[in-house]
């Protein structure tokens, strides 16, 4: 699939830069639909790479987000430590920054915003959608490692 790649940078509440990458089928079309991803825990990072989800999202015209939040290793241990234990708070508040940022670019728009996470990614994930439900049109919590009556 044909198509361009996209750095982004969002600002997270306490104003640390949040990389973003964006990878958009080709075509003018904007705001897009846009599936969001992101995890943010035990210092794995999530790199643009081949899933067979992202082929059908670019393949029926959506954009494909990956939020490199804190709790990652996308840039050293300090990032990891960032948004761990007492600090995983970060890694939901990057979330959002990050969810925000992509409708303040006209990427998306909250009405064709899904966001994804599995496993211990959900709880960034689970919480940003809490907080700020009307970022997101949808979210998609695979596997999570969520207790979600404690999230309210």
């Amino acid at each position: 699939i044909e198509g361009s790649v996209t750095e982004l940078a969002a600002v997270s509440s306490d104003g640390t830069q949040v990389p973003v990458t964006v990878v958009s089928p080709p075509g003018a079309v904007v705001p897009r639909r846009t599936l969001l991803e992101v995890y943010g825990a035990y210092g794995v990072s999530i790199l643009p790479r081949y899933s067979p989800t992202y082929w059908v999202a670019l393949r029926r015209g959506w954009n494909v987000a990956i939020g490199h939040i804190r709790g990652g290793a996308e840039l050293g241990p300090a990032w990891q430590a960032g948004g761990t234990g007492a600090n995983k708070v970060n890694a939901a508040l990057d979330t959002i920054a990050v969810a925000r940022k992509l409708q303040d670019d006209g990427v998306t728009a909250s009405w064709g915003l899904v966001a994804r996470a599995a496993s211990a990614g959900g709880v960034p994930l689970a919480v940003a959608s809490v907080r700020e439900p009307s970022l997101f049109a949808g979210v998609m919590l695979n596997s999570a490692i969520v207790n979600v009556a404690r999230l309210l």
